[in-house]
């Protein structure tokens, strides 16, 4: 398997994983969720630091490259 096909993996699996939790996570915005308000910023903060997140990597740092959960975000584990 060349190298720029190993990449394109780990980009999409990147990208699947991100979405997945992002995905999982629109709850937390909808207006009658039951969430504190400080809870809800919180997933909010979290959610943008997911969709920034490519922006974090390029090609050879996306082999390392782990989605956090938002437990671990939270915790600063980011």
């Amino acid at each position: 398997v060349s190298q720029s096909r190993q990449v394109g993996e780990c980009w999409s699996i990147f990208r699947r994983k991100r979405n997945t939790v992002l995905n999982n996570t629109d709850w937390t915005q909808l207006p009658d969720c039951e969430l504190s308000t400080d809870e809800r910023r919180d997933y909010r903060n979290y959610r943008s630091y997911l969709r920034t997140m490519p922006k974090l990597y390029n090609d050879k740092t996306i082999v390392s490259a782990k989605v956090y959960s938002f437990e671990e975000w939270k915790k600063g584990k980011r």
